[in-house]
């Protein structure tokens, strides 16, 4: 079979899956037969935000034991960063909910360890959060993927989730960014329906492989969606950061100069990539790695290159 027959293979093969994932969304849980989880659920919005009390309603809903840990504020962009700080702290709100007063990597590693040792999560979920995660540098620097991978980091199956947001409804009524919110609660529902299927299809009493998790990303309008893709993270960015030397104070040794983001809607350089899914309109799944160590074939190229260095 030659490399382009085998591609349509593949791609073939995915859009079935991705067709069957979709209508997965629409079949009760009891299909399924789901056992409850211990879940731990954080974000980056804050431990009150929108996204997260509506993931907390579903999971409920559907019989999992829920543990909210999050950041006392908003800790939008702030990535695995730590608050390096000797006191912290870590309030209970009500029962089942906690506040951490440090960045959404400390909240989760409180839940972990802290607040839920005599009761291990077997899941750690982080969202929905308020705007799309897609792409290298966004989910490197968000907080709600960051905090899934502490999940991760300690041999927890991990998911990261979140809803994209449209900067035109920022100026809507009575509330800013309408669509977003009301994506929250079918996104929540698709969060659910996803873990049923993964423990559904397990062998081995894992939902995920050891060392991965699950970064969701859900366009809007919801109504919208067009299905579900499994994607790459894209080398394009949901806002890139840029720069602008307004006053030319760079050339005499630097001053203030304009921030700002620049927005793409792709085609994006890399295939499948999960930017691309979310500006066509398809919910992104994209499966990552805790384990930062570069795939085998470069690691045995460069180390081989330098084997004289441990000689």
């Amino acid at each position: 079979m030659n490399n382009v027959s085998k591609s349509k293979k593949y791609l073939n093969f995915m859009t079935l899956v991705a067709f069957c994932l979709a209508v997965l969304v629409i079949v009760p849980r009891s299909v399924y037969g789901a056992q409850p989880l211990n879940i731990l659920l954080t974000n980056d919005d804050g431990y009150n935000s929108p996204g997260i009390v509506a993931m907390k309603a579903a999971l409920v809903a559907a019989g999992h034991n829920v543990t909210i840990v999050g950041p006392l504020e908003n800790q939008s962009g702030k990535g695995a960063s730590v608050v390096s700080s000797e006191w912290v702290d870590v309030v209970r709100r009500e029962p089942g909910v906690w506040s951490v007063d440090n960045t959404p990597t400390v909240a989760a590693n409180a839940g972990i360890s802290l607040i839920m040792k005599d009761n291990p999560p077997d899941l750690v979920i982080s969202g929905l959060n308020f705007g799309q995660n897609i792409g290298r540098s966004t989910s490197v620097a968000s907080g709600t993927v960051c905090a899934a991978l502490q999940g991760v980091f300690g041999n927890i199956p991990a998911i990261a989730a979140s809803v994209g947001i449209d900067f035109a409804e920022y100026t809507e009524e009575p509330i800013p960014f309408p669509s977003t919110f009301a994506a929250f609660g079918p996104a929540a529902q698709f969060v659910v329906t996803t873990i049923a299927e993964l423990q559904r299809t397990s062998s081995d009493g894992r939902m995920l492989p050891e060392g991965m998790m699950l970064n969701i990303v859900f366009p809007i309008p919801y109504d919208q969606i067009k299905g579900v893709k499994f994607t790459h993270l894209g080398q394009l960015s949901a806002g890139a950061l840029t720069f602008i030397d307004y006053n030319n104070v760079i050339p005499n040794g630097g001053g203030p100069v304009l921030m700002g983001r620049e927005f793409f809607n792709g085609p994006d350089p890399v295939s499948n990539a999960d930017t691309d899914a979310f500006w066509g309109g398809y919910i992104s799944i994209s499966v990552l790695s805790g384990d930062l160590t570069a795939r085998i074939d470069n690691f045995v190229n460069v180390a081989t290159r330098l084997i004289k260095l441990a000689q």
